[in-house]
């Protein structure tokens, strides 16, 4: 039998607590997941903030976007930094570092997050335990062209539409995240004929799990964290 999945904490442990926190992230290595899958916008002062959403108040208490307010602002709302969680984590699990598109409003914009990531993943000697991920082919071109050996993650809505094989091909791409629910065998025999580990989003049950483990997936993004590993326990 070929390796379990890894098991991919969405948001961290967002099944039981308020995605994309501390306690979120600390609770899904406490959970015994494998990587922790987490949403990283710039700031109004060009910084690295973990959350989710572009309009603000429904994870963060406060009105407007995200890039109206400064990191230190964010902070004092329950947000963290990148380099917060990079710290707290401590390479204890593997991480997939997913950048938004909303605050790149410029190429300049895109241009210094692909840099101040890159920036701060080497500087605390993360690039082994990261994988970048992102819908936007821009900033995932940007990340190439500035360290072309970074993995590479290319996010995917619509998979039954065309993978985006060319591209993945074009930035050396680690890996592939699609939506499960639009992810079949052919696609799935694709990706893997393609040298690319396959990801998938959000699946939280056991029948969902079980279709993915039928495909042959490498890792199951969830925000069930306990229920895939009790699932791939009983296996």
């Amino acid at each position: 039998m070929k390796n379990k999945p890894l098991i991919i904490a969405h948001r961290g442990y967002s099944g039981k607590f308020l995605e994309n926190t501390m306690l979120a992230f600390l609770e899904a290595i406490k959970a015994n997941c494998q990587m922790i899958e987490f949403d990283v916008h710039l700031t109004n002062d060009l910084e690295l903030v973990i959350t989710h959403d572009y309009l603000l108040g429904r994870t963060v208490k406060a009105k407007g976007a995200v890039d109206d307010y400064t990191l230190s602002d964010l902070q004092k709302l329950g947000c963290s930094s990148l380099k917060e969680v990079l710290t707290a984590v401590n390479k204890r699990v593997l991480l997939n570092i997913e950048l938004k598109h909303e605050t790149l409003k410029t190429p300049l914009h895109t241009e210094i997050m692909a840099i101040k990531v890159l920036s701060l993943i080497n500087e605390m000697n993360y690039r082994d335990y990261v994988v970048i991920s992102s819908f936007d082919e821009s900033i995932l071109r940007s990340l190439f062209a500035i360290d072309s050996k970074i993995r590479l993650g290319v996010l995917d809505h619509y998979p039954q539409k065309g993978l985006k094989l060319k591209l993945a091909s074009e930035i050396k791409a680690y890996s592939y995240h699609p939506n499960f629910k639009k992810l079949d065998q052919s696609s799935a025999l694709k990706l893997h004929a393609n040298k690319l580990l396959i990801y998938p989003y959000t699946a939280n049950k056991s029948l969902e799990f079980k279709k993915l483990l039928e495909l042959n997936v490498d890792g199951i993004i969830t925000n069930q964290v306990e229920d895939l590993r009790s699932f791939l326990n009983s296996l």
